[in-house]
């Protein structure tokens, strides 16, 4: 089912995923999908085991009576969902469908029961039945989009985000997700376009939340201040300052493990993000966090390198290279980085001479 789906593939662009790597290798295995058959295979005996009981039961020593309808099944699942009954959600949601084959609403459910079930690979094909039914989903789209986008399928995800934007062109969070893939793309107009339109909604709604949280920070409530940063990212991804006052509050109580994963995230959005890279090199490269020490070190240098790859003329994140390659007895290494830095410095200098 997913052959088509691994084509593609962008290995190299997607490295700031960590956590959901199981995720993606599953995915691509045929022992996955073999997994996924046998499911679908138990779900299909389990569903038509279900048919032959409700007949019975409806039938009676009267003789039978009209089988439940799609409508029955669709609300039934509805509420198992809600319950957190998903399985059996899923059985009823199916057996909906098999009724009304064109009630893409069901198929949209059972898509996000396995999505809350945290089997993300069983969820994509439930979203495109229900855009094969109805393509006009601006919200599916997006939805589909970012699963794609969790597996890295970057060809996929960006055509779904185009797609939600075409249809609803208001969409932020579509914008906000195609601004990194317009990036990857080398259109950079396209990704500031994108980013300014999102920015300029999001910021008006957010207005009310950003600067409630700026009053909690600035009384030390920082909990309260880190749950209003968190819900404004959640609601408009593209505001910036949320990522980085949010990251400070972190600093400032020195989980450096949570600051660096807000600038993660940041980096998801905005991967051509200068300041970003920094901070995230400092961070791996001064703060304490758990894991193994070389790992920090090699995450601190990939930012950082970066960050001078998008400004060549960083002397400070070249100066910063240097002295981690010192810390860690690469010599060479850090002689090469001091010059590029010097020379770097000596470039902004000579700008900045009248």
């Amino acid at each position: 089912m997913f052959k088509t789906c691994g084509q593609g593939r962008n290995r190299t662009v997607d490295t700031w995923i960590f956590s959901p790597l199981l995720y993606r290798l599953s995915y691509l295995t045929t022992v996955k999908n073999d997994t996924h058959i046998l499911h679908m295979r138990k779900l299909s005996i389990i569903k038509y085991v279900i048919f032959f009981f409700i007949f019975i039961f409806l039938a009676g020593p009267g003789g039978a009576t009209a089988n439940p309808s799609w409508e029955y099944y669709y609300e039934r699942g509805r509420t198992q969902a809600r319950l957190g009954l998903y399985t059996s959600a899923v059985l009823s949601l199916d057996i909906c469908m098999d009724l009304n084959p064109k009630h893409y609403p069901a198929a949209n459910l059972i898509g996000e029961v396995y999505v809350k079930m945290n089997q993300k690979h069983l969820a994509i094909p439930w979203y495109k039945k229900s855009l094969e039914i109805n393509d006009n989903q601006p919200g599916i789209h997006v939805t589909l989009g970012e699963l794609y986008e969790f597996f890295s399928e970057n060809d996929l995800a960006y055509r779904h985000f185009s797609r939600a934007v075409a249809i609803d062109p208001e969409n932020d969070r579509a914008r906000c997700r195609l601004v990194r893939f317009c990036v990857l793309r080398g259109d950079y107009q396209a990704a500031r376009n994108n980013l300014e339109t999102s920015y300029r909604t999001e910021k008006e709604r957010s207005a009310k939340r950003l600067a409630a949280a700026a009053r909690a920070a600035e009384k030390g409530d920082d909990k309260k201040a880190a749950g209003l940063y968190e819900r404004v990212i959640a609601e408009s991804p593209c505001i910036t300052e949320a990522y980085l006052d949010l990251y400070e509050i972190h600093k400032r109580r020195k989980d450096f493990t949570a600051a660096a994963a807000v600038l993660e995230a940041l980096k998801k959005i905005r991967p051509d993000y200068e300041k970003v890279y920094v901070l995230l090199g400092y961070t791996y490269f001064t703060g304490r966090m758990a894991g193994p020490r070389k790992l920090r070190i090699d995450q601190a240098l990939e930012n950082l390198k970066k960050a001078v790859e998008i400004n060549p003329d960083n002397h400070d994140a070249c100066y910063t290279i240097a002295e981690i390659y010192t810390d860690i007895k690469k010599d060479i290494e850090a002689r090469q980085w001091e010059e590029k830095g010097r020379k770097a410095e000596e470039r902004a200098e000579g700008r900045d001479e009248p």
